[in-house]
Protein backbone atom coordinates (compact mmCIF):
# COMPACT_ATOMS: atom_id res chain seq x y z
CA UNK A 1 0.00 0.00 0.00
CA UNK A 2 1.52 3.38 -0.47
CA UNK A 3 0.78 6.90 0.77
CA UNK A 4 -2.19 7.92 2.15
CA UNK A 5 -3.04 11.02 3.55
CA UNK A 6 -4.58 11.48 7.35
CA UNK A 7 -6.26 14.60 8.90
CA UNK A 8 -5.64 14.57 12.93
CA UNK A 9 -9.24 14.93 14.57
CA UNK A 10 -10.27 16.65 18.25
CA UNK A 11 -8.21 15.05 20.72
CA UNK A 12 -5.12 14.43 18.18
CA UNK A 13 -7.08 11.21 16.87
CA UNK A 14 -6.29 9.60 13.76
CA UNK A 15 -8.58 7.23 11.68
CA UNK A 16 -6.75 4.24 10.16
CA UNK A 17 -7.82 3.72 6.59
CA UNK A 18 -9.73 0.23 6.25
CA UNK A 19 -7.01 -1.63 4.13
CA UNK A 20 -4.30 -1.01 6.66
CA UNK A 21 -6.31 -2.63 9.20
CA UNK A 22 -7.47 -5.44 7.70
CA UNK A 23 -3.63 -6.00 6.96
CA UNK A 24 -2.51 -5.60 10.23
CA UNK A 25 -5.35 -7.53 11.74
CA UNK A 26 -6.25 -4.43 13.76
CA UNK A 27 -9.80 -3.62 15.06
CA UNK A 28 -11.29 -1.27 17.78
CA UNK A 29 -9.43 -1.76 21.02
CA UNK A 30 -6.12 -2.71 19.70
CA UNK A 31 -3.05 -0.90 20.78
CA UNK A 32 -0.42 0.79 18.79
CA UNK A 33 3.22 1.82 19.54
CA UNK A 34 4.05 5.68 18.92
CA UNK A 35 7.69 6.32 18.32
CA UNK A 36 8.94 9.56 17.20
CA UNK A 37 11.29 8.44 14.97
CA UNK A 38 14.00 11.03 12.25
CA UNK A 39 10.89 12.85 9.56
CA UNK A 40 7.98 11.27 11.36
CA UNK A 41 5.67 9.03 13.63
CA UNK A 42 6.35 5.16 13.29
CA UNK A 43 3.56 3.25 14.48
CA UNK A 44 3.50 -0.79 15.56
CA UNK A 45 0.54 -3.13 16.79
CA UNK A 46 1.28 -4.61 20.14
CA UNK A 47 0.37 -8.07 20.71
CA UNK A 48 0.09 -9.69 23.99
CA UNK A 49 0.99 -12.90 23.98
CA UNK A 50 -0.93 -15.50 25.50
CA UNK A 51 1.41 -17.86 27.56
CA UNK A 52 2.74 -21.10 25.45
CA UNK A 53 0.94 -24.43 27.59
CA UNK A 54 4.04 -26.89 27.87
CA UNK A 55 1.45 -29.45 26.06
CA UNK A 56 -1.03 -29.25 23.45
CA UNK A 57 -3.10 -31.22 26.53
CA UNK A 58 -1.92 -29.64 29.46
CA UNK A 59 -4.26 -27.85 30.91
CA UNK A 60 -3.69 -24.68 32.94
CA UNK A 61 -4.33 -24.68 36.88
CA UNK A 62 -6.16 -21.78 38.51
CA UNK A 63 -3.26 -20.43 39.76
CA UNK A 64 -1.53 -20.05 35.95
CA UNK A 65 -4.59 -18.50 35.00
CA UNK A 66 -4.94 -16.17 37.69
CA UNK A 67 -0.89 -15.15 37.08
CA UNK A 68 -1.28 -15.19 33.15
CA UNK A 69 -4.74 -12.52 33.87
CA UNK A 70 -2.60 -10.41 35.93
CA UNK A 71 -0.24 -10.14 33.45
CA UNK A 72 -2.42 -9.16 30.67
CA UNK A 73 -4.31 -6.59 33.14
CA UNK A 74 -0.73 -4.82 33.97
CA UNK A 75 0.18 -4.72 30.23
CA UNK A 76 -3.29 -3.14 29.83
CA UNK A 77 -2.93 -0.73 32.48
CA UNK A 78 0.60 0.12 31.43
CA UNK A 79 -0.70 1.58 27.84
CA UNK A 80 -3.50 3.24 29.24
CA UNK A 81 -1.03 4.89 30.92
CA UNK A 82 0.95 5.46 28.06
CA UNK A 83 -2.28 6.55 26.12
CA UNK A 84 -2.92 9.22 29.30
CA UNK A 85 1.03 10.60 28.80
CA UNK A 86 0.65 10.91 25.16
CA UNK A 87 -2.28 12.92 24.99
CA UNK A 88 -0.99 15.25 27.86
CA UNK A 89 2.11 15.93 25.74
CA UNK A 90 -0.01 16.41 22.56
CA UNK A 91 -2.39 18.56 24.21
CA UNK A 92 -0.49 21.28 24.58
CA UNK A 93 0.77 21.78 21.21
CA UNK A 94 -2.73 20.59 19.49
CA UNK A 95 -3.96 23.75 21.56
CA UNK A 96 -1.03 26.20 20.17
CA UNK A 97 -1.92 25.12 16.83
CA UNK A 98 -5.82 25.97 17.26
CA UNK A 99 -4.62 28.88 18.69
CA UNK A 100 -2.58 30.40 15.45
CA UNK A 101 -5.38 29.44 13.25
Amino acid sequence: MGKTLLKIRKWSQVTLPMEIRAELNLSEGDYLEAEKVEGGILLRPVVFQKKQVKEQEEVLTEQEWLKLQTEIEEGAKYWAQRDREITQEWLPLEEEVWEKQ
